[in-house]
């Protein structure tokens, strides 16, 4: 059975959303969305959650979609504004968030679709946009469109911390294959074509690298992830528990540890963590929270699990000011405010 959910009642919040956490270590995290007004919010902890300051973002900053932490001092959010064109917005710290500075509009990032961006380091982020990725060496200020040989779209970026960055794309017949960045930042290459089993949506894929060997791919809503140990040569496909559908985006510390948000018919109304210790081979089942309706539609908006056996997720069920914390493989989530 899932694990004790809390029932807190919130109280009135002026902080509408959050869209995502990333935490460098057990102790850092920042999390990001927006206000009553859409304006940014951004939070940070240096104490694993147990309390949350707000962070320094000039008036009028757009809210973030997204954030990428991969060392305690430097963050990359990224957001949108306008509506025709819609444009990037790019907002970074160098000091561990005592200031975010906006950077100036991308000359050469149109009005598309943008997945977000994602950093192994300051001098290595990137985003993708119209199904091509780019890539900056300066915190995100400048972007540089990468060749990408064998690779017609890239839909998918994942960095490792300090190591390098995978993608995941399609060759020109549509097929999914899977690609690294090479350590010069200027190109992609291909590594291996991906299994496609029924069901699995690469259109609607997450990607998380814990090491340039080690990757899993899982698609929401989709029963089944692909996994590899060996850089992407091989992938096998492994099965969730009978009934686990994926809610969110998941986290992959190391080869053998992955956290998954899903959602099953057996337990309507929670939102559940699958865990696994071995690979994707077994799962234990835990349960984050509950939603406030048990017709409301569950999943995360952000998750980044620092080690092994600390996990933070962000917004889940609708508690939209909240981040949910565990500290070991247990079954115990613990509900953490940010105001």
């Amino acid at each position: 059975m899932p694990g004790a959910v809390s029932s807190n009642t919130l109280p009135v919040d002026p902080i509408q959303q959050l869209t995502d956490i990333s935490c460098p270590n057990e102790s850092i995290c920042t999390t990001v969305g927006k206000d009553a007004k859409d304006n940014a919010a951004f939070f940070g902890t240096s104490n694993g959650g147990a309390t949350w300051v707000p962070e320094s973002v000039s008036p009028g900053t757009p809210f973030a979609f997204t954030v990428s932490c991969p060392t305690i001092s430097f963050c990359l959010a990224m957001g949108v504004k306008g509506v025709h064109p819609i444009m990037p917005v790019f907002v970074q710290t160098t000091d561990g968030g005592s200031q975010w500075t906006t950077n100036p509009p991308p000359d050469n990032l149109g009005n598309s679709v943008f997945y977000g961006a994602t950093c192994s380091g300051p001098t290595a982020c990137y985003v993708i946009q119209n199904n091509h990725v780019y890539g900056s060496t300066d915190v995100g200020v400048t972007w540089t469109s990468l060749t990408q040989a064998g690779m017609q779209i890239i839909r998918l970026v994942a960095c490792v911390r300090a190591a390098g960055c995978l993608v995941i794309g399609t060759d020109s017949q549509g097929a999914p294959l899977f690609g690294r960045i090479l350590p010069s930042g200027t190109s992609v290459v291909r590594v291996a074509g991906l299994p496609h089993p029924k069901g699995f949506a690469f259109t609607s894929a997450e990607l998380s690298c814990p090491s340039l060997a080690s990757c899993t791919i899982a698609s929401w809503k989709s029963t089944r992830i692909l996994t590899t140990s060996d850089g992407g040569v091989r992938w096998t496909v492994r099965s969730l528990p009978a009934s686990a559908t994926i809610a969110g985006p998941f986290s992959c510390p190391d080869a053998k540890v992955c956290v998954i948000p899903a959602v099953s018919s057996r337990h309507s109304g929670i939102l559940l963590a699958l865990t696994t210790t071995n690979g994707g081979a077994s799962w234990s089942l835990s349960g984050i929270a509950s939603a406030r309706t048990p017709n409301s539609n569950l999943g995360v908006s952000g998750i980044s699990c620092p080690s092994a056996s600390v996990c933070f997720v962000s917004d889940p069920a609708l508690r939209q000011n909240s981040v949910f914390v565990r500290r070991g493989f247990t079954s115990h989530w613990v509900q953490k405010l940010v105001k």
